[in-house]
């Protein structure tokens, strides 16, 4: 066999400039629209003519018709007995043919010699589908043990074929770029045939001691020790080769993140970064709904096993619990005019998420401004108050600082858990008080334990919690909390938020989707919350327009839905031992 490979390679050398024609052969053009026509016999037996006389040892011919016919034309084009053999790589392929006699033997076997090695090189879509159905005739008429089955075939074959689907990620790339807050964050790029599908990762002003590493750089003189180079470069260096060498495909979402977790190897993803895993993992799920040819919700919804019809969250403006967007951004405009008037200009500039910071004396006068403010809108009893305490930013020594923004607080006046409970109860009996997250530091377990069997409302456990399964089960078991504030980037993958809002749900928690701080352009959290079906989210009052573009996507989902989608109201909410009513239909 030595001497025949030699003689065989330089002859396909030779080749590939004959074979330029045959190259430009177009998809249409092997099967264009038709059937078999009533020449097929007439085709056949040419086409056995033309086996017969490579069999006597005759040329073939210097160049083939381009045939543009019908789908027995072009199998016969492409059985035809005029190409001889051109490449030893095709000789494992001869051996399915061993013990195969007959004219119909010859011409499969001329059907292979066919494909030249230029032609494997330069393959395209379009060519892909010609090998499959080449390989088909391998195999006879019916099934084979090779697992083709000429039924599917001719499915895919049909007059107007479309190229196979693939699902593959050829390409992942990250970049530093800023959040809402000017502070670096990491941006990932995923490219697969259907084309670029882009992520961007928010980050946390306030954030949980237990949450997922958000991998920084940590020298001050970039950033003020804020870049994300590192994260960045785990992306582009370590995950992105790995992932596409692993050969998954986009909508194999679970089997990525878990590829992701073990590429980390730690519990907490500290060696990555959650912040590099998150942004690959939200790109895998826009590239798989892309795939699916599905909205980004219904595709989220397909992974988490929730079957329509789907439910609109209830939007949570800050600290303004909203009946509906129209009413929730009506009511704070009025609020802006309320503080405008008592404090003065300076007072109605926003914060980071869009809220307004007053020189206030203390949480009474707060809930006094908003309450004011929704009755001068018109929604008075429409509208309820959702109040993030964040206890663990004045948590000290087992004890809680009040006072905390003077750095001379006297620790005498300190108060405990079951103190600063009763102050919660007292607010909850003089105003429309809902719901409250963090009401205690994040491991303060027995005073969020006393609280959620003393009240009625909804707790929510946040840096409680954090998003993580472990923590959340912790949190069942202690009756510490009966709502969970779900933010993707405490975890760090699709799959973990779900599993986490599932595991919530299982107990008859209410469950939040939450934005961060630091936020971007990116409206993800806007499709899950309708793919969950979680009837809460919060995402920033109505102003900033990284804020807004989670409210405005859902505005584009309810509008997709139509008649479909259902209004969440007050129904996402737990309250006390009473599950949300959302779980119960």
């Amino acid at each position: 066999s030595g001497e025949g490979e030699g003689e065989d390679e330089e002859e396909d050398e030779g080749s590939e400039e004959e074979g330029e024609e045959e190259e430009q052969l177009a998809w249409a053009d092997v099967f264009p629209e038709g059937g078999e026509g009533e020449n097929a016999e007439a085709e056949e037996s040419q086409a056995s003519k033309e086996v017969a006389e490579e069999s006597d040892g005759s040329e073939a011919p210097a160049k083939e018709p381009r045939m543009k016919t019908n789908k027995k034309k072009a199998e016969n084009f492409y059985t035809g007995a005029n190409v001889k053999n051109k490449n030893r790589a095709k000789a494992a392929l001869m051996k399915s043919l061993q013990g195969k006699k007959g004219r119909d033997g010859e011409r499969r076997k001329s059907a292979i010699w066919r494909i030249s090695s230029q032609r494997i090189r330069r393959v395209t879509d379009s060519y892909l589908q010609l090998l499959w159905y080449l390989c088909a005739q391998l195999t006879g008429s019916g099934h084979s043990d090779r697992g083709y089955d000429n039924q599917r075939l001719r499915l895919l074959f049909s007059p107007s074929p479309t190229s196979p689907p693939t699902m593959s990620i050829t390409k992942v790339h990250a970049r530093q770029i800023f959040d809402s807050r000017g502070n670096p964050t990491v941006e990932v790029d995923l490219y697969t045939s259907k084309g670029r599908f882009r992520a961007a990762v928010p980050s946390g002003a306030s954030t949980g001691v237990h949450e997922a590493v958000e991998l920084r750089d940590g020298d001050k003189a970039n950033y003020v020790g804020k870049g994300v180079s590192k994260a960045v470069a785990n992306v582009n260096d370590i995950i992105a080769p790995e992932l596409i060498k692993s050969g998954l495909k986009v909508t194999q979402q679970k089997e990525i993140d878990d590829f992701l977790i073990k590429l980390d190897g730690t519990p907490n993803k500290g060696k990555l970064g959650a912040n590099a895993i998150l942004g690959v993992s939200i790109a895998v799920a826009d590239a798989g709904a892309a795939e699916k040819g599905v909205p980004l919700y219904q595709h989220l919804a397909d992974l988490a096993g929730v079957k329509p019809p789907f439910v609109l969250p209830t939007p949570c403006f800050n600290v303004i619990n909203g009946a509906r967007m129209r009413i929730g951004t009506e009511t704070y405009h009025t609020l802006k005019k309320v503080i405008s008037a008592k404090y003065g200009i300076d007072a109605v500039n926003v914060g980071d998420e869009g809220g307004f910071a007053p020189n206030v004396s203390g949480a009474d006068e707060s809930l006094e401004l908003l309450v004011e403010a929704i009755k001068k809108a018109g929604y008075e009893g429409k509208i309820k108050i959702a109040l993030d305490v964040a206890s663990s930013e004045f948590y000290k020594d087992g004890k809680y600082d009040l006072d905390f923004k003077n750095p001379n607080s006297d620790p005498t006046k300190w108060i405990s858990g079951k103190e600063l409970a009763d102050i919660y109860i007292g607010y909850t009996k003089k105003y429309p008080i809902i719901s409250i997250e963090d009401p205690f530091d994040q491991d303060d377990w027995e005073a969020w334990s006393h609280f959620t069997k003393s009240t009625d409302i909804q707790i929510v456990g946040d840096d409680l919690t954090v998003t993580n399964p472990l923590r959340i089960k912790t949190a069942i078991e202690k009756k510490a909390c009966n709502g969970l504030l779900l933010k993707v980037n405490q975890i760090g993958t699709i799959s973990e938020s779900i599993q986490a809002a599932q595991l919530a749900q299982s107990d008859g928690w209410g469950v939040m989707i939450s934005h961060r701080s630091g936020e971007t352009e990116n409206t993800f959290i806007a499709d899950l919350a309708v793919a969950l079906g979680v009837g809460e989210i919060k995402t920033g009052a109505p102003a900033r327009s990284e804020r807004v573009a989670k409210y405005n996507q859902i505005l584009r989902i309810e509008e997709e839905l139509g008649s479909n989608a259902s209004y969440a109201g007050d129904k996402g909410f737990s309250a006390g031992l009473t599950a949300p009513a959302i779980l119960k239909k």
